[in-house]
């Protein structure tokens, strides 16, 4: 699986649980926050294909995530992380 492509499947992870995914510009590489009752997880968008979804994949482990369908490549992803 292309690596762009995982990182879309993360990201429809996360917006099911009501999380809006945002890259900008900022030092370090991001994480989960709430701002104003809203759900975010803010990524740095410089970094590599590979950072933004071990970073995804990371802040996805932490939610219930076995309560969900997930595809099994990308279910397997985020057990990893």
């Amino acid at each position: 699986m292309k690596k762009e492509l995982i990182r879309e499947e993360l990201e429809k992870v996360a917006e099911r649980f009501a999380f809006r995914v945002i890259y900008d510009n900022f030092e370090g590489k991001g994480g989960r926050c709430r701002l104003r009752g809203e759900n975010l997880l803010i990524i740095n968008k410089s970094l590599p294909v590979n950072e933004k979804i071990k970073l995804l994949s990371a802040e996805l482990k932490k939610l219930p995530v076995d309560d969900i369908f997930i595809p099994p490549k990308i279910r397997e992803i985020i057990q990893e992380s």
